[in-house]
C-alpha cells in the first residue's frame, strides 16, 4: 500500500513534466508536417462557454464538464470555415463530427483513412501519380499517335470552324487596327505536333502545342480613297461598298501561320 502511495505521489509530481513533454511533441509534429497553428481568441471562447450553459453541440448536456475541450475545438473549426469558406476535418471524436452533421461546407471524417477514400482525395492522388509517372504516358501518347494520328485528324477536321469570326492582326491589313476577322478557310497543311512541350492540365488532360498553315478569306473596313490608292492586287478582292458611302468592305484571302 506504501508503494502505491509513494508511486502515486511521483506521478503527481511528474504531471507537469509528463503533460509539458506531451504538448512539445505534439508542436514538433506539427511543425515536422507544417501545419498551422490556430490559437484561440476571444470570440471562441465566449462561444464556447454559452454552449457549455446551453448545452449546444459538442455537449450533450446543460454544463456537461468533460465536453468544455470539444467545445473550444468545434468553435475552433467554425471560425476556420469562416474564413476559408469550406473545410475536410478528420476528427476521431464522434461528438465533434455530430456538431457539424447540419454543415454543408464542414464534411467530417472519423479516420485520415477516411478522408484518403473520399472521391476528392483520391483525384488529387491520381493526379500526383500521374505527374510521377509522365515520362511513360507522353512516350505511350506519342506512339499511339504516330500508329493512329487520331490528334492530327481532329485538328485537320476542326480547326477551320474554331477560327470563324475570329480576328487576328497583322502589319500589312489597311484597316484602322490592323485586323481583319475570318470568314471561312481552306483545308489545314503541315500540321505538326510538338510533344517535347506537352502539359498537363489536371483531369487527366493534356495539351500538346502545333502549328500549321491555313488558307482563310477574311474582311476589314476601309475608306474608299485608301481602297483606291491600294496595290492593284490587293484592290483586286471582293468588295461591298453597301455599308456606308465613304467605307468599304475588303475581303481578301490570307495565308495564316499558326504556332
Amino acid at each position: 500500500m506504501d508503494k502505491l502511495k509513494t508511486l502515486k505521489n511521483e506521478l503527481n509530481n511528474e504531471s507537469e513534466n509528463i503533460l509539458s513533454d506531451a504538448e512539445s511533441q505534439i508542436a514538433q509534429w506539427a511543425n515536422n508536417i507544417g501545419a498551422n497553428l490556430y490559437p484561440l481568441c476571444i470570440d471562441q471562447a465566449n462561444a464556447a462557454l454559452e454552449a457549455y450553459f446551453q448545452g449546444k453541440p459538442p455537449l450533450k448536456s446543460i454544463k456537461a464538464r468533460d465536453d468544455i475541450p470539444d467545445s473550444f475545438i468545434v468553435q475552433s473549426i467554425y471560425k476556420l470555415n469562416a474564413e476559408n469558406n469550406g473545410i475536410h476535418v478528420i476528427a476521431g471524436d464522434g461528438k465533434v463530427r455530430d456538431a457539424f452533421s447540419d454543415e454543408e461546407h464542414i464534411v467530417t471524417y472519423e479516420s485520415l483513412a477516411g478522408f484518403i477514400e473520399n472521391d476528392l482525395m483520391q483525384d488529387e492522388l491520381k493526379d500526383i501519380d500521374l505527374i510521377n509517372n509522365i515520362g511513360p504516358i507522353v512516350d505511350a501518347i506519342q506512339q499511339y499517335e504516330n500508329d493512329e494520328a487520331e490528334i492530327l485528324s481532329f485538328i485537320s477536321n476542326n480547326v477551320g470552324e474554331k477560327i470563324v469570326s475570329k480576328t487576328f492582326s497583322d502589319q500589312s491589313i489597311p484597316d484602322d487596327n490592323n485586323e481583319a476577322t475570318i470568314t471561312s478557310y481552306d483545308e489545314a497543311e503541315d500540321i505538326e505536333l510538338d510533344f517535347s512541350e506537352i502539359g498537363y492540365y489536371g483531369n487527366e488532360q493534356f495539351g500538346i502545342p502545333f502549328s500549321l498553315k491555313i488558307v482563310v478569306l477574311a474582311y476589314y473596313y476601309i475608306f474608299k480613297s485608301d481602297y483606291y490608292c491600294m496595290d492593284a492586287d490587293l484592290s483586286g478582292c471582293a468588295i461591298n461598298e453597301a455599308i456606308f458611302d465613304y467605307l468599304m468592305t475588303n475581303y481578301p484571302v490570307y495565308m495564316i501561320n499558326t504556332y
